[in-house]
């Protein structure tokens, strides 16, 4: 369960998007047609393949905009009231379906945020149309969303081997973690109470030091809601020690082969290692499954990045966020035409 209050400006301007064409609205039912859509993407920021991420990441609305054989992904910005996230284009990955979102769609109330772009997206977009860049787009600093710093991508092999000092501290970790007896098992639905107890555990203690307690909630609630959902395919560990729930990893695996982490969450009970042996013991499944790389995405912070940093990636991206607005007048709120389609989003 997500919980979000939406204000007046976004329900206001979700009805004008429900009457624009090439835009359709992706509710929980309709991730089964969105896994189908993405099934064949490949990209080297895995996270743009997930359905797993656009259903989390627009847990407040999420949609479709179709543009010819390319769709664009956009959905209400998680933790800023009032903008929208307009990630990359999917499909025959048109940079020409962003200039025409932008344009032609309503002007949301905080503006349009492009969203994960790489340095490649990015002068795909300036090719497509130099100018809207130069007028219209600008990278900002990001200072919110996750990818202040870059994504940490690991191979499993290497992990699962955990050779060398690189991994001293690790193998350390590890075996001070096995001496206190935890026990692993595969996630399944039946977790999902004690996995939501375990969340507003770590949160209530967390709150109490300052932070929000719905803000911090939400999220784990949200991708928990999503467990056994159709077409969103999350797989995790739970760890117990002493019977109790103390660690839970959770990720999604993508068509490219790769591991989506979304959830490294341990017990505020004090157990120095437990969340490196998450880490390691997840990637020890994934390489016993085939799966090669685990992209654990990027961080809004320097300690979280030197956490990532400590299982010796073996590949990082760097993404960016564009502000971009329209330079159209826009008196009539009404769409261009993108080339003649079925405006409803073929699967």
């Amino acid at each position: 369960m997500s919980i979000f209050f939406a204000n007046m400006e976004e329900i206001n301007y979700e009805a004008l998007l429900d009457q624009e064409h090439g835009v359709q609205h992706i509710f929980d039912y309709d991730l089964g047609k969105l896994s189908d859509l993405l099934a064949k993407e490949n990209d080297t920021d895995s996270y743009l393949s997930s359905v797993v991420y656009y259903a989390f990441t627009g847990r407040r609305g999420l949609w479709l905009y179709q543009y010819g054989q390319t769709f664009v992904p956009f959905c209400w910005h998680p933790n800023l009231d009032g903008q929208i996230l307009v990630f990359p284009p999917r499909g025959e990955k048109d940079f020409a379906a962003i200039v025409s979102l932008v344009q032609n769609l309503p002007t949301p109330p905080r503006g349009f945020l492009l969203a994960r772009f790489k340095e490649d997206d990015i002068k795909s977009l300036q090719t497509q149309d130099g100018s809207f860049y130069q007028k219209a787009c600008a990278v900002v600093e990001e200072s919110v969303l996750d990818w202040k710093y870059p994504i940490r991508i690991l191979s499993t092999a290497h992990l699962a081997n955990a050779e060398g000092g690189k991994f001293r501290r690790i193998r350390n970790r590890v075996r001070h973690i096995e001496n206190l007896v935890v026990h692993t098992e595969d996630l399944e639905p039946k977790h999902v109470p004690c996995l939501r107890k375990l969340a507003e555990e770590w949160a209530s203690f967390k709150s109490s030091e300052g932070e929000d307690l719905l803000d911090l909630t939400d999220p784990y609630l949200r991708l928990l809601g999503l467990v056994g959902c159709k077409g969103a395919n999350l797989k995790g560990l739970i760890f117990r020690m002493n019977r109790r729930v103390q660690a839970v990893t959770l990720w999604e695996v993508t068509g490219d082969e790769t591991a989506n982490m979304y959830v490294n969450l341990c017990s505020n009970e004090l157990c120095v290692g437990l969340s490196d042996y998450a880490i390691k013991m997840t990637a020890d499944k994934l390489f016993q499954e085939g799966v090669s790389l685990m992209n654990l995405g990027g961080s809004e912070s320097a300690e979280l990045d030197y956490f990532k940093m400590k299982f010796d990636p073996v590949s990082s991206i760097n993404i960016y966020s564009l502000a971009a607005r329209s330079t159209v007048a826009k008196d009539s709120w009404k769409i261009r035409q993108a080339p003649a389609q079925d405006h409803r989003i073929a699967v």
